[in-house]
């Protein structure tokens, strides 16, 4: 099972809540697993054993590993991946650093949360063909609002809504591909708002059944986390003119997600695109290159 989102929607905190509550075997972003599948013609045949095992090697390399070793003192050898591969596949290989992750952290459920699979849940099922989905979705606007406060987010109204609104088109598209049984989404805000009516959807959509202890944990979770009012923060922090753009750009999929509009327009120009495109990433790559310099520029408050 994977757990998705745009950047900035609650991801994290969802994926908090399925670790100690829901008894799934999730650490920190899988962003190996189409990383990795993307490049996957470089290594050859994989039916050829040295180009597993440098493909082994690599992706024991990898960030997601060393995040694994010192956030959760888990440890993957590679005599142990290779002893759970039962063919030299990479839907294989992934699935069994997943499983060890969920062995080595005392869970059930097997998978792992990562926004950037959004963008091609295609791929996942390709690799996983029955598994299941949550897509956490979030008002793009207030997406946008904290995006700004991260150093790696977008850095205009304009570049946010594009993003936002074409994830958005990506996920659903492939969630409909396979119906309800394997992808299943809800909004950010109605897990705050109403979350008991959530998470008995999410105990029948995981489960198959509701869990009075799973609920009761849930809950417990979600009382306790401060957030309660952690929406619509876009009607008083973001600019008419802000609005205006972003509506313009991602109006239709806000209404489709039953968000409410302000009827605010604003023509883009060409030229205007253009230059907010450009603002955004070079911005963002200057502020990659500043933490790169200066590591301790990180973000070290909670933005939410």
């Amino acid at each position: 099972m994977f757990v998705t989102g745009f950047p900035r929607s609650g991801t994290t905190w969802t994926n908090s809540i399925f670790l100690h509550c829901f008894k799934c075997g999730f650490a920190n972003e899988i962003q190996f697993l189409l990383q990795f599948q993307k490049r996957l013609d470089s290594y050859g045949d994989m039916q050829i054993e040295s180009n597993m095992d440098r493909l082994v090697s690599d992706l024991l390399a990898d960030e997601y590993f060393r995040i694994l070793k010192k956030s959760y003192k888990i440890e993957i050898s590679k005599s142990e991946l290779m002893g759970q591969i039962s063919s030299n596949t990479y839907a294989n290989l992934t699935q069994a650093v997943l499983q060890s992750v969920a062995a080595h952290l005392g869970k059930e459920i097997v998978g792992g949360k990562c926004p950037s699979l959004g963008w091609d849940l295609d791929a996942v099922y390709a690799m996983f063909p029955n598994a299941k989905v949550v897509n956490v979705v979030r008002d793009g606007r207030d997406c946008a609002l904290s995006h700004y406060r991260m150093s790696w987010g977008f850095r205009n109204a304009y570049v946010a809504a594009r993003q936002w609104r074409d994830y958005m088109q990506r996920a659903r598209a492939a969630g409909e591909r396979v119906g309800p049984g394997q992808y299943m989404e809800f909004r950010y805000e109605d897990l705050l708002r109403d979350p008991a009516h959530i998470l008995a959807r999410l105990e029948m959509f995981i489960l198959g059944r509701e869990d009075e202890g799973i609920h009761a944990c849930a809950l417990a979770e979600i009382g306790d986390n401060g957030l309660s009012g952690n929406f619509n923060k876009w009607k008083s922090e973001m600019s008419p003119r802000e609005q205006a753009i972003f509506e313009s750009e991602a109006g239709s999929m806000l209404e489709k997600l039953g968000y409410e509009l302000t009827g605010r327009k604003y023509s883009v120009s060409m030229i205007e695109a253009g230059y907010w495109w450009l603002e955004d990433r070079v911005r963002r790559e200057f502020r990659a290159l500043m933490r790169r310099l200066f590591p301790s520029m990180g973000e070290k408050r909670r933005v939410r």
